[in-house]
């Protein structure tokens, strides 16, 4: 292929094949570069919120956003159509954020655990 290309360049004639290569690796590397960012921040919010302080209005958002996020970046590898090791993980974090937003939700709709009882 090399012999290929340095054959093509003395000849003057351009091959786009190595060009399309060239720009897929280079899709694939910001896109997995892009994803790592992602799933550490997911991480470091499942790692660092503070559930139960009574502040669900603050996290909720970030969790919505993060699931937002999450989804669009794996649909956008599994578009790139390789087997990148980030997908099952943006799975599982996706699932994670999911969980965590439907507990939030339920635990915020439910009525306390302190309830009177008249006699």
């Amino acid at each position: 292929m090399q012999d290929l290309v340095t054959q093509a360049k003395l000849l003057n004639v351009q091959l786009q094949e190595p060009r399309i290569l060239e720009t897929l690796l280079l899709n694939c590397e910001r896109w997995q570069c892009d994803n790592h960012q992602l799933l550490q921040e997911t991480e470091d919010l499942l790692d660092n919120a503070k559930i139960d302080d009574g502040t669900h209005s603050n996290i909720l958002p970030k969790i919505m956003d993060l699931i937002t996020r999450v989804d669009s970046a794996r649909r956008s590898g599994l578009a790139l159509g390789l087997n990148f090791d980030e997908l099952p993980k943006l799975r599982t974090a996706s699932l994670k954020l999911g969980w965590c937003c439907k507990t939030i939700t339920l635990s915020s709709s439910s009525p306390t655990s302190e309830v009177q009882i008249d006699f």
